[in-house]
């Protein structure tokens, strides 16, 4: 496949989120989409994961915040109640 016809996939309007299926993080603002929450109220949450080590697992990446797919999906299948 040529970098063209990858390129041009890659910008496919209809893609809902920023990380690719096959990462194994997703952004916070991903998060704040499946979730249904605020950005505000995602990163608060990440922050708070991060700090505290619980929910689901998140990596710093100098100021950025990336959260471990898995841990995510199973928190949300899992449904734990937070308060962020």
């Amino acid at each position: 496949m040529s970098r063209m016809n990858k390129t041009n996939q890659m910008d496919q309007p209809n893609k809902s989120f920023s990380s690719p299926p096959e990462c194994l993080t997703i952004t916070v603002d991903d998060a704040a989409t499946i979730l249904g929450i605020s950005r505000s109220s995602a990163y608060a949450l990440a922050e708070q994961a991060f700090k505290e080590h619980k929910w689901f697992k998140v990596l710093r990446i100098g100021k950025s915040y990336r959260i471990l797919r898995e841990s995510f999906f199973s928190y949300i299948l899992d449904g734990v109640e937070v308060s962020a």
